[in-house]
């Protein structure tokens, strides 16, 4: 018998999918890294683990760097996946058709919904607040990711402050919708 032709397209939503995917796995990994790398110095930090002072330095330096790579990866998973604003796509559609003219006065122009998910103003609002999170994170991540640090102590807390604002509003609305 046969076979069917099966043709394959390069459907770039599939390719968003997969990267996406691809950066999810990423991030669970670099999860695991810094919990088991945290663990390990906290453990030895309080002396339940025989780990000397340098091996628990190395330890927080890449628990920081795990902790970064997710930040970093969750900012681009974040723009790869950004909300598409469809309220300002206007498609002429034809109202009646009057065969003696074709003026403008025959075409209406109404807002059309794209193809692609149209979103909701709390999933913008949603989207916004998690980049701006992790967007006051990466500083910090980057930070504790240096031996001798980035940052001084006041923008250290000042990202700190902003990142723990903006998720107990995120919290907070969450809330109020129930």
């Amino acid at each position: 018998t046969p076979q069917p032709n099966i043709k394959t397209t390069n459907n770039p939503l599939s390719n968003s999918e997969n990267l996406t995917h691809s950066i999810t796995l990423t991030q669970i990994l670099a999860g695991i890294t810094f919990q088991i790398l945290e663990n390990l110095a906290y453990l030895g930090d309080k002396n339940i683990l025989p780990l000397s002072p340098a091996r628990r330095s190395k330890y927080w330096l890449w628990c920081c760097r795990a902790w970064a790579a997710h930040v970093f990866l969750e900012i681009f998973k974040l723009l790869l996946s950004r909300p598409q604003h469809t309220q300002d796509l206007q498609i002429p559609t034809p109202k009646t058709i009057d065969p003696k003219t074709s003026s403008s006065e025959n075409v209406q122009t109404t807002p059309t919904p794209s193809h692609q998910q149209t979103t909701t103003k709390a999933e913008r609002e949603t989207f916004h607040r998690n980049l701006k999170i992790n967007l006051a994170y990466a500083p910090m991540t980057l930070h504790y990711s240096l031996p001798n640090g980035l940052l001084n102590d006041s923008t250290v807390a000042l990202c700190g402050v902003l990142a723990s604002w903006w998720g107990l509003q995120g919290a907070w609305a969450r809330t109020a919708e129930r």
